[in-house]
């Protein structure tokens, strides 16, 4: 099986950026400079089978400048490593789409992912393939770290069902997506289109004015739910023995490190005490644990 692993990536800088995440205001705990590095470092170090690696790259202005300076990491990594360019439309959402756009059937699976967390395990992929497998018996389904939110949200006032982590997709689930009649534009371009007048049981509006990244995560999960497509999570479950589990980094900047880590158990359970097993158990964690220094300093 082919599978893409595609980053989502950014090296935009804003004076209030959410990526600088400075201890106590002082230094970085990593540069925003070092985000994709470090991720693709954590990659060379662990055993997959991925075809490709997939790096996004949006248009930006006022940049990190160093960001993509790749070129000393790429002979570590045992795949093929590719660099799109896109428009920075729909934010990370609007690249997973954009990818498949450009690769379609050209992988069995892809799997989608944000710069700032990286795949941290062992054969990673064939876990969540097999997990996958399991889950969606037709190979249709949306495999995430973390599913939050509700199908009745309508009835129970809550949220649509949005993800946290990676997703790993099959393209015949993509394609399904992209078949969707109901849509008058492609998926990608509907993502900035969900609002009261298609479901009326949210406050998309709300949401795009309150945190357009959270309505573009929310509305990229929509549009599955919105064609049939059923979500699952790998949390709790059993790897030798040991639960999968998932850390999750939230920004703070009153915590000493510019942020903690959650780790979830489920979606509805998650605690901030933790053990280097933890960690060890996590196939998908946060770049803040992605080396033995950063490891040191949240144990």
């Amino acid at each position: 099986m082919k599978i893409n692993y595609v980053i989502a990536t950014f090296n935009g800088k804003f004076p209030s950026n959410k990526r600088d995440h400075k201890v106590k205001n002082k230094a970085f705990l990593i540069s925003p400079n070092d985000i994709l590095k470090n991720h693709l470092n954590k990659l060379a170090e662990i055993d997959s089978n991925i075809s490709q690696i997939t790096i996004m790259k949006p248009q930006s202005d006022n940049t990190w400048g160093s960001y993509y300076d790749i070129n000393k990491i790429v002979n570590k990594i045992n795949c093929k490593i590719e660099i799109k360019e896109c428009e920075n439309f729909g934010y990370s959402p609007g690249q997973f789409l954009k990818a498949f756009e450009y690769y379609n059937d050209e992988f069995d699976y892809y799997c989608f992912i944000e710069d700032d967390y990286c795949a941290s395990m062992d054969n990673f992929d064939s876990i969540f393939q097999n997990i996958y497998q399991e889950d969606f018996k037709n190979n249709i389904g949306v495999l995430c770290s973390v599913v939050e939110g509700s199908k009745d949200y309508k009835e129970k006032a809550g949220y649509p069902i949005h993800f946290e982590g990676m997703v790993f997709v099959s393209t015949t689930t993509l394609k399904k997506l992209y078949s969707n009649p109901y849509f008058e534009k492609t998926p990608r371009e509907m993502l900035d289109k969900i609002d009261n007048k298609i479901d009326n049981g949210f406050d998309w509006n709300g949401q795009w004015n309150s945190y357009i990244g959270g309505y573009y995560q929310l509305t990229f999960s929509h549009l599955f739910t919105l064609s049939g497509i059923e979500h699952s999570h790998y949390l709790k479950r059993p790897i030798e023995g040991k639960k999968l589990q998932f850390p999750y980094w939230s920004d703070g900047y009153t915590y000493d490190l510019g942020g903690q880590i959650i780790f979830y158990d489920s979606s509805t359970s998650y605690r901030d005490k933790f053990t280097e097993e933890d960690i060890n158990n996590s196939p998908i964690i946060p770049i803040q644990l992605s080396n033995r220094k950063l490891i040191n300093k949240f144990l």
